[in-house]
Formats: C-alpha cells, sequence, structure tokens
C-alpha cells in the first residue's frame, strides 16, 4: 500500500480540523502578518531575504487555495501549532 496516496478518513480530517481551530490566533489579521509573528526568525530570515518572502508566498498561496493557514510545532515561535483563519466579510 502506498501510504502517499491514502485519502485521509472523515474521522482524520475532524481531528484535523479540531487541532487547527483549536489552534487559531486571532491577533494578526493577514496571512503576512501571521508568519511575520508566528513562524520562527531564524527559519524564516536564516537562509536570507529571498528565502523568507518565498516561505510567505507559499503561505499566502496556501490561503487561497484552503482558506486558512498553520504553522507547525517546530516552526513556530509559541512550540505549538499555530493557525489563521482570516476574517470574511459578512
Amino acid at each position: 500500500m502506498n501510504i502517499q496516496n491514502k485519502q485521509p478518513s472523515l474521522f482524520e480530517r475532524d481531528l484535523w480540523m479540531e487541532a487547527l481551530l483549536s489552534a487559531k490566533v486571532s491577533d494578526v489579521s493577514t496571512v503576512e502578518d501571521f508568519v511575520k509573528r508566528y513562524y520562527k526568525h531564524e527559519k524564516l530570515y536564516g537562509r536570507g531575504n529571498e528565502y523568507g518572502n518565498q516561505v510567505i508566498q507559499s503561505h499566502k498561496k496556501d490561503l487561497e487555495i484552503y482558506d486558512y493557514d498553520w504553522i507547525c510545532w517546530n516552526e513556530s515561535v509559541t512550540g505549538n501549532l499555530v493557525s489563521f483563519f482570516p476574517s470574511r466579510p459578512g
């Protein structure tokens, strides 16, 4: 069985969404602010500004695709999973 092609079950997706929602932050208004605030500075800019800007662009693309963004525990300044769900008008 090729695990890379395995689709998550509804239960697994529900658990993931529950984890994301419980890790939601509300002190930033854009995904760029989110990354700059919660991504470890040495991981974001440790390879130079161009690399950091590419990471930010990647997070912007993920936000467009999924309508949320997240930073894993080992890249987060909090040491925990953090997620960003932008406010939607109306």
